[in-house]
């Protein structure tokens, strides 16, 4: 069966789903803006923890796209940023906000999970027509927002480093 996902909530299903490292039968995404593609399959749980350790670096080490947003957070987040391209570009032509139609100007997106050893919630955010910076610049601030809210004054952080042999710091310090 095939997948197409669309919608920033059909996404978030989607990482919700994918945040319990169960691998799936079919492909996770196909069919971008109208582009052919083949699908992405990942159905070795083993890719699963590399895509998700991915997610958890990019919120969590130093120099990750979300780490900025999500700096001394008291839970384990992971997520990942990104940008939509609202209008096409010519071959080696280049994008420059300041001079795009505000409704043609790129939409910043942001998926994130925490806790990631346990996750309870899955949040997406998109915003439209950014004037600068990408999903960690504009997305994942609101994102860190909502999940402060959600977890309120519970600290969630996982101090067993095995469990996540690629991070060399301890999660939440600040």
């Amino acid at each position: 069966m095939e997948q197409s996902l669309k919608t920033i909530t059909e996404r978030a299903t989607k990482t919700s789903n994918d945040s319990n490292a169960k691998p799936t039968s079919g492909p996770l995404i196909t069919n971008i803006m109208h582009e052919s593609k083949p699908p992405i399959v990942i159905d070795n749980h083993q890719n699963w923890r590399f895509v998700l350790d991915a997610m958890h670096n990019a919120v969590q080490k130093l120099g990750g796209t979300g780490y900025s947003a999500f700096k001394g957070s008291r839970y384990d987040a992971a997520g990942k940023t990104g940008s939509a391209q609202v209008a096409g570009l010519k071959q080696g032509e280049k994008y420059d906000a300041a001079s795009t139609k505000e409704s043609k100007r790129d939409n910043a997106m942001f998926i994130a999970f925490a806790p990631y050893e346990n996750p309870e919630i899955v949040i997406a955010v998109a915003i439209e027509n950014i004037a600068k910076g990408g999903g960690g610049f504009n997305a994942a601030p609101v994102a860190r927002q909502i999940m402060d809210q959600y977890f309120g004054k519970r600290v969630i952080i996982s101090q067993d480093k095995s469990k996540h042999p690629h991070h060399d710091n301890i999660y939440g310090k600040k």
